[in-house]
């Protein structure tokens, strides 16, 4: 792209008649030659238009050896990645994979039963609570008041 613009400028330069110009563009692959190179003779009339291409025509070599510094490192780390990836390889690489379900321990249980009277069931179930004992069943006393059936986790 950047040598596209080099060239409009020079191509609008000859259409005005200002003078000469011969470019020679290349551009090479990975044997790790030169990915590009440019190379330019020019001659103009007129001494600000031929001034302007010579500044356009430097600031575009500089950007080119930049970009070919860039491709440079980029194909020298894609190298390297690609050389540890064959020694991996090479070495032979074993993962063992396991899956489990999560489970929670199976819980279990002890349960106790508390006779209590309809006065004291809330007194009687606030102690059993503080004891750890949960309220699992209460059903009616042959007698008098309400059996509570409890439970708690096992120590």
């Amino acid at each position: 792209m950047k040598l596209g613009v080099l060239g409009m400028i020079v191509s609008m330069a000859l259409a005005v008649g200002c003078g000469k110009v011969q470019t020679d563009q290349q551009a090479k692959g990975d044997s790790g030659d030169d990915i590009a190179s440019v190379e330019m003779k020019t001659t103009f009339r007129g001494k600000k238009v031929g001034k302007n291409l010579t500044k356009a025509a430097e600031n575009i070599q500089k950007m080119t050896t930049i970009v070919k510094d860039d491709v440079t490192r980029v194909t020298g780390e894609a190298k390297r990645v690609a050389e540890q990836v064959s020694a991996v390889t090479k070495d032979g690489v074993g993962v063992d994979i396991t899956l489990a379900p999560k489970t929670k321990p199976v819980t279990e249980w002890e349960y106790h039963e508390v006779n209590a009277t309809e006065k004291n069931r809330k007194e009687v179930l606030a102690e059993q609570g503080r004891l750890g004992w949960e309220l699992t069943s209460e059903r009616p006393h042959p007698e008098e008041g309400f059996i509570l059936q409890l439970k708690r986790a096992k120590p």
